[in-house]
């Protein structure tokens, strides 16, 4: 059994971050890369080990989600989806709870900075007490018996290209902690980003061992964003 969700790039029982600006195209990835990896179909070139998963939407309807994947050609029903936003909005501790009935091993959580709980100052202390609590539901455990895989879908501040940061995994929005506590991080730029509807993009993919990787791609007339 292997001990990766992505062969040598994404390992279980971790927390890891998709990071962008909005309109970055982070979901549209998302759900053509998942698609991809539950069917067993190689991720920019790595072995996919698909487990049951799902989809949580935390700052977006289901609707809205849904319609994503409609510009997409994805039938609405190709992954199991949990709501967590607006009437239906969760703390982590509730997705989780649903999380374990689902029997899943993976889950994508759209607006994961959003569950962090405190006065909302997004501080060190306050992120590091949350990752510390999303870190240990992932270990195995009666509610998770093969443990569970955390993607958290996240921003990325709007900078100028010679005001970022230098190293991508340091370029999320918050304190460097979301950075630190995470294992993979994959972070979408625009290719760009002065030239307005570019479809160029570029995807860096930071893991917590080895040496990090630059993709660039762009989007297709399916509305699909590929990197190949």
């Amino acid at each position: 059994m292997s001990d990766y969700i992505i062969d040598n790039l994404v390992p279980k029982h971790e927390v890891h971050l998709v990071a962008g600006v909005s309109g970055s195209g982070k979901t549209t990835w998302l759900f053509h890369t998942l698609l991809d990896w539950q069917k067993g179909l190689p991720v920019l070139g790595f072995t996919s080990v698909p487990v049951p998963w799902a989809y949580v939407a935390a700052d977006r309807s289901l609707a809205a989600a849904q319609r994503t994947m409609g510009r997409m050609g994805i039938p609405a029903n190709s992954f199991p989806m949990l709501s967590a936003h607006g009437a239906d909005e969760k703390s982590f501790e509730e997705i989780a709870e649903v999380l374990s009935d689902m029997e899943v091993e993976m889950a994508v959580i759209e607006g994961f900075g959003g569950l962090l709980e405190g006065n909302g100052s997004g501080s060190h202390r306050e992120v590091a007490k949350f990752m510390h609590k999303v870190c240990k539901a992932c270990v195995p455990s009666k509610a998770f018996p093969n443990g569970l895989t955390i993607l958290g879908v996240v921003e990325s501040p709007k900078s100028k290209q010679n005001e970022k940061y230098s190293l991508p995994r340091q370029r999320i929005s918050g304190v460097a902690t979301w950075g630190h506590m995470c294992d993979c991080i994959f972070l979408i730029e625009h290719q760009h980003p002065d030239k307005h509807g570019d479809p160029g993009r570029k995807l860096f993919v930071c893991p917590r061992i080895g040496k990090d990787l630059e993709f660039t791609g762009s989007f297709k007339a399916t509305n699909h964003l590929t990197f190949p």
